[in-house]
């Protein structure tokens, strides 16, 4: 049985693999990564490890402790809480694919400049994505924030509670489970949850001011830079 799964995965991870073509020497890592996605505590333990292995590769682009910390949380978030993970298909090791995630994190946050950035229409959100040309009306941040506040109404007291402490407060997935006495893979699966009927909703409260291509491309960006979003919205309740 390759190492990190339990006899309960093993068959699962068999039926996986078996629509695979793991390169040579990478079943362990393709192993790891699908007990990681199926909540296995040691191979979360394992990957966070394995990702911190990144960090001198993120110096290179931005040597401050506390960006590293930052792009460290955002891409482990991103592996577990977005599915992110599942896309490595053992193609290669795992340590360089970890790395060249890691590094992308690294460079969007850079590029996004999230704490200046500008937010005035569509397009300031849609930023680098595809630009079809927006023709239409405009959708402007306010209107964002207001479909996703609208959104939240929507949301257990839990969960929003949870997404206002995570994105907003800053407190890790790790801090939450301990908090709610779950496991950090329930709290990452609770913050998709809510992540994905948030983004739902906001789909149909923006779909009265731009439909068909331009929502959905308004939609994807929200989606790339959700954080951003909520702490925008999350902001005006703190004060």
């Amino acid at each position: 049985m390759p190492k990190w799964l339990t006899p309960e995965l093993e068959p699962k991870f068999d039926a996986f693999v078996s629509e695979l073509s793991p390169a040579d020497g990478t079943l362990d890592d393709l192993a790891l990564a699908f007990a990681a996605t199926h909540g296995n505590k040691d191979a979360h333990r394992a990957l966070d490890a394995l990702l911190r292995q990144a960090r001198p590769n993120i110096a290179r682009i931005d040597g401050d402790a506390s960006f590293l910390d930052e792009v460290h949380q955002v891409t482990l978030e991103r592996l577990l809480t977005s599915n992110k993970l599942a896309e490595y298909k053992a193609l290669g090791p795992l340590g360089a694919w970890l790395r060249a995630t890691a590094v992308r994190v690294a460079l969007d946050l850079k590029r996004k400049d999230n704490k200046e950035r500008p937010a005035e229409d569509l397009e300031a959100l849609v930023g680098s994505t595809d630009r079809r040309d927006l023709t239409s009306r405009k959708l402007t941040a306010a209107q964002v924030s207001q479909a996703i506040r609208e959104s939240l109404e929507h949301l257990s007291p839990r969960d929003r509670t949870l997404l206002r402490l995570h994105y907003f407060e800053g407190v890790t997935l790790e801090a939450l489970a301990r908090t709610y006495d779950s496991h950090r893979a329930t709290v990452a699966r609770w913050l998709a949850d809510a992540r994905a009927l948030v983004m739902e909703k906001t789909r149909v409260a923006l779909s009265s001011s731009v439909g068909g291509d331009e929502l959905s491309d308004a939609l994807n960006s929200i989606q790339s830079q959700i954080d951003v979003s909520f702490r925008q919205v999350f902001e005006p309740a703190k004060k």
